[in-house]
């Protein structure tokens, strides 16, 4: 019984509160833009870092959860440039020394890097990246050929020009028509095509398909031998890589010669690394977005107060009259307090709306992806919810508190 009455006297709050604001649509338009800010400001970007999120880890999890990179310079730089670009290369020589010694990797390879314009016929590819990989490699990187073979052992030993096309170059060069066989110019010097890569997709913005792989030594012959090497270990699995890495550390340390408690002069990059970066970078945005937010509730919030308060001041009469008529206290409480709670929701639905729109077309006009998950939406509603109701507790208590005989004198 209770529980009906109570259902009824929300119903004819709620129609009440619709009423009022229909009588004054420009005001309630108004006092909801200060809840539309904040909310929208949080729904796009968070569609947006939710978005980027799945597509940063999507990429980055295509450079292998169990696979160390021993490179001369570090992937993220925090302290001096040219600390790192002072430090001697790391050569073919020790590189191979290193792949000797380890024990632990499943699979071990070296690499190398450079671009260089691709032609065959009268089509030509500018700025292609290049890689130079030892056969391991194809291990290490899970690079097999969908349409032809891998480079073999003798072949790369024998410094052979053999390429293989990544899945674009070979669409942008062939039409996707069979170039097993095919002699295309790389630079200057003619190779063979021996194989095709499948789709790889993007890492960081850039076509991993749109590349080329040969034998190392092949590169470094053709292309130049001073640069430094990558060496590349590929753990059994995720657990096993601080094992692969310790052993890694230690053994590139002698091969160097670093004395001991001498810094290292060289880097040990995994893919953990760039997640980080981008878990740092996020969360400096979310709390960006939280402040931008927080403030924009709460003047929106101030606004609906103040707006709820000149409502009971121009409504005391109707009030007077409700409560001559036998209206209880918190019959007009629950009126205000709905009221204040509706317009609140509103600018939230709209907030809720307008950001994902905002976040859709930005998706649509920039490569940035854009996810709106429900979480953020019910949170969207959940907040500007509760900044009416928060903020809308004193003007009702305010209203229900008039005295019947001093509200019906008002004019």
């Amino acid at each position: 019984m209770r529980l009906t009455r109570f259902l009824i006297e929300l119903r004819e709050s709620i129609a009440a509160a619709f009423r009022a604001l229909r009588a004054n649509i420009l005001r309630t338009i108004l006092t909801t833009l200060g809840i539309v800010v904040g909310v929208t400001a949080v729904i796009s970007i968070v569609s947006l870092i939710q978005g980027l999120d799945r597509t940063v880890k999507r990429e980055v999890a295509g450079l292998g959860t169990n696979v160390l990179y021993v490179s001369k310079y570090p992937w993220i730089q925090m302290d001096d440039f040219w600390k790192f670009r002072n430090r001697k290369d790391i050569t073919l020589e020790q590189g191979r020394r290193l792949l000797e010694l380890v024990t632990l990797p499943e699979a071990a390879s070296m690499q190398v890097g450079t671009s260089s314009t691709v032609k065959w016929r009268e089509r030509a590819a500018r700025s292609v990246s290049i890689e130079g990989h030892t056969p391991e490699g194809r291990i290490v990187h899970d690079l097999d050929p969908e349409i032809g073979r891998f480079f073999t052992v003798a072949e790369a030993r024998d410094k052979r020009n053999v390429i293989i096309l990544g899945n674009g170059l070979w669409r942008d060069l062939f039409d996707e028509r069979d170039p097993l066989g095919q002699r295309i110019r790389v630079g200057r010097n003619v190779f063979t095509v021996i194989g095709v890569m499948p789709e790889q997709g993007t890492m960081m913005g850039m076509d991993q398909s749109a590349s080329a792989v040969i034998p190392l030594e092949t590169l470094m012959k053709l292309f130049g031998s001073r640069r430094s090497i990558g060496l590349n270990l590929r753990a059994y699995d995720a657990e096993s890589l601080p094992l692969v890495e310790d052993e890694a550390r230690g053994l590139m340390r002698r091969i160097r010669g670093i004395p001991f408690g001498a810094e290292d002069d060289f880097a040990i990059n995994r893919q953990e690394m760039l997640l980080d970066l981008f878990r740092s970078l996020t969360a400096a945005l979310f709390a960006v977005m939280v402040g931008v937010a927080s403030l924009s509730l709460l003047v929106g919030g101030i606004g609906i107060m103040n707006i709820m308060l000149v409502s009971v001041t121009e409504r005391t009469r109707e009030i007077g009259i409700r409560k001559s008529v036998g209206a209880k206290r918190r019959n007009i409480m629950w009126q205000f307090l709905v009221e204040s709670v509706v317009v609140s929701g509103l600018g939230g639905a709209i907030g809720i709306g307008l950001g994902i729109g905002t976040a859709l077309l930005v998706s649509a006009v920039t490569s940035l992806p854009a996810t709106a998950p429900l979480w953020a939406v019910l949170l969207g509603l959940v907040f500007s919810t509760s900044v009416g109701l928060f903020f809308g507790i004193y003007p009702a208590a305010k209203a229900a508190g008039l005295d019947p005989i001093e509200a019906l004198r008002s004019e």
